[in-house]
């Protein structure tokens, strides 16, 4: 039993340092605080906050059920988050909130195209953004989010 539990620390500890070593964060954590399953997509178009699908496929949209957390948004490629803002000279990543029951109906209908319009909620993040969350961003927004850029507004 002890061995069991040494290992399975171990384990633990080997993947948290997968998804961030020396201050460097590969995976944005999802918190659904909310009383309904959600899709997560993250974009690093921004300013253009349109949703380009069929490019990213159904795959991309990452599931966080009510009352739970999830690593979904991920840097590409084994590239740090850090190193993604600084490469590409990005301002805001933008995370896409969608309510699961509105898309999952649609997952097998290639011709079925995701709109930006359909998100229940978008955050545009900024890294200081991130940092400040901790790299754990709430659904809903909470009153640490309330001057970070999003839409809906916060309190809205």
């Amino acid at each position: 039993m002890v061995i069991l539990l040494a290992y399975m620390s171990i384990i633990t500890i080997s993947c948290d340092r997968m998804y961030y070593r020396d201050g460097r964060h590969s995976l944005i954590t999802i918190e659904n605080n909310s009383k309904i399953h959600i899709f997560v997509y993250g974009s690093e178009n921004y300013p253009d906050t349109t949703i380009n699908y069929p490019c990213p496929t159904w795959f991309d949209f990452r599931v966080v059920e009510s009352g739970a957390s999830g690593r979904v948004v991920e840097s590409l490629l084994g590239s740090w988050w850090e190193e993604r803002f600084d490469l590409k000279n990005l301002q805001y990543l933008s995370v896409f909130i969608f309510e699961k029951t509105f898309l999952e109906p649609h997952i097998l209908d290639e011709n079925f195209i995701v709109t930006e319009t359909m998100a229940i909620q978008r955050y545009d993040l900024t890294l200081e953004d991130l940092n400040s969350l901790n790299w754990t961003v709430p659904y809903p927004p909470d009153e640490r989010m309330k001057n970070m850029k999003m839409y809906p507004p916060y309190g809205k």
